[in-house]
């Protein structure tokens, strides 16, 4: 009888155990926050899931739903969320819609809201320098930061084989790599004549046409945190008469004409001219670090390639400007709107972390501020090496924002093509008068700006042009200002 009792409490307790099974996996469902996450990461894409993993192994009520968007249309789809309420928890800020115009819209939740702050801005070097009123800071409250040392962000990736099957190479066995644009344009005749294959491509699809500007970063000091083609020493836009940006455009009309352009460039995208790179199909490919792992998975035997400067204007052998950086600076942005903040923090903050900038440069992404080791410690390829020896090519650039902090409240609305579309135009043949598009393009910029700066001070906002001037900017040295007052 005693057997049979004890039989019956132990089926009575497995029953409950059953019974309460649902609940239980209910309640660690319910206890687990979900935090939305949106990139248009492709390449990085496995390193950043392998991140993302490590990340919710350290923290198991917390789980990272990521989506990656289109990289040309992110900045419309966020707006579109935001109107819909149905932002991401994080993201990183787009080019298309710059941190002022999210915090004035009240989009972005300040990171100094958090308890913990200013024990997670000591964790930076010199933090006085990432955390800059006017650029990432705004009315005293901080809402990104930089998460990596600057760096020039473009590169031109060489296929060393095509150049040794088409004799590019010198008496001691070096490559003749393209120094400057006329380089580039010769060195592609002969890879064509030589090898049947293509000096260049790029995905025009994915905009990549856009990036030839910055092709000239290295002798056109027209990128720097103002606007696109605007000289600071001057205070005006130079788009038509900047040399560089004639001689690259004289360039790639030399190429399309001369068929030295991949024919498919126009209708292809930036992840399928990489694999057609990988394939051996054109020996130049403007791009990003970012490549270096899409590669290894897409032509892992692909091995013999390298990266080089962007080339210079023709004519010269050194630099006459850089890739600028600015104090301050942004990566990623929580929305001001997110239920799962706290959650969402603790995600930046493993972002901007040890383990996860580790696993960024074991995949060869560059390293960010905590990173152990130097980038060349990551390296072990030619083009990783080459892009880690790069670093030289980035220095401190002025910043008007960082003089005037209500320059954030001036939001230039361009009308028409901007430069990107102008270039597209050209290269299709669809516009033909160079020199005229391109005063245009100046006219309008100018125009614009003149009125985002009229329509500033009319809200109330002291601002004006002399904000944007820094005439004794030399462009071939690092530049110092003073904070602002």
């Amino acid at each position: 009888m005693k057997k049979t009792h004890f039989a019956r409490i132990v089926v009575v307790v497995m029953s409950v155990c059953l019974l309460a099974l649902p609940y239980i996996n209910n309640t660690r469902a319910a206890d687990k926050v979900t935090v939305t996450y949106w990139d248009w990461f492709v390449t990085q894409g496995p390193a950043i899931d392998e991140a993302i993993a490590k990340f919710e192994a350290a923290n198991p009520d917390i789980h990272i739903e990521k989506t990656t968007q289109s990289v040309d249309q992110f900045s419309n789809l966020l707006s579109l969320a935001y109107q819909g309420d149905s932002a991401p928890d994080v993201f990183p800020i787009p080019d298309g819609l710059k941190l002022p115009v999210l915090v004035s819209n009240s989009w972005v939740e300040p990171w100094s809201n958090f308890a913990d702050f200013q024990d997670f801005k000591a964790t930076f070097p010199n933090p006085d320098s990432r955390f800059v009123e006017g650029s990432n800071v705004f009315d005293g409250k901080a809402y990104s930061a930089p998460v990596a040392p600057g760096g020039p962000w473009l590169q031109v990736y060489v296929n060393r084989e095509l150049y040794k099957e088409a004799g590019l190479v010198n008496s001691d066995g070096s490559l003749k790599l393209p120094v400057t644009w006329s380089d580039l344009v010769s060195n592609s005749r002969v890879i064509k004549e030589k090898t049947v294959k293509y000096g260049l491509g790029f995905g025009g699809t994915t905009n990549q046409i856009d990036w030839f500007w910055w092709g000239c970063q290295l002798s056109a000091p027209l990128y720097t945190d103002s606007f696109a083609g605007f000289d600071v020493r001057t205070g005006k836009f130079s788009f038509a008469t900047n040399a560089c940006y004639k001689d690259m455009i004289k360039s790639l009309l030399t190429m399309r004409d001369d068929k030295l352009v991949l024919p498919e460039s126009l209708s292809t995208d930036d992840e399928s001219v990489r694999v057609r790179f990988g394939n051996g199909e054109f020996a130049h490919l403007f791009a990003g670090s970012w490549i270096l792992p899409g590669l290894k998975k897409t032509n892992p035997e692909f091995t013999d390639f390298t990266a080089i400067p962007v080339p210079l204007l023709s004519g010269t052998t050194k630099p006459t400007s850089y890739f600028y950086e600015a104090p301050g600076g942004g990566y990623l942005a929580i929305n001001a709107n997110s239920k799962v903040k706290e959650a969402a923090w603790k995600f930046i903050k493993f972002v901007y972390g040890k383990d996860y900038g580790e696993i960024m440069a074991k995949a060869g992404l560059g390293i960010n501020f905590w990173t152990p080791g130097k980038p060349s410690d990551y390296a072990t390829t030619d083009a990783e090496k080459a892009v880690a020896e790069m670093t030289n090519l980035s220095v401190p650039g002025p910043s008007a924002s960082i003089r005037n902090p209500n320059l954030s409240k001036v939001q230039l609305t361009l009308q028409g093509p901007d430069q990107s579309n102008i270039l597209m135009g050209i290269y299709t043949g669809q516009i033909e008068d160079v020199d005229a598009a391109l005063q245009d393009l100046d006219k309008r910029y100018t125009d614009a700006l003149t009125q985002a700066i009229a329509d500033a001070n009319a809200a109330g906002v002291k601002v004006s042009i002399d904000d944007y001037l820094f005439p004794d900017f030399d462009p071939a040295k690092p530049y110092v200002q003073a904070a602002a007052k």
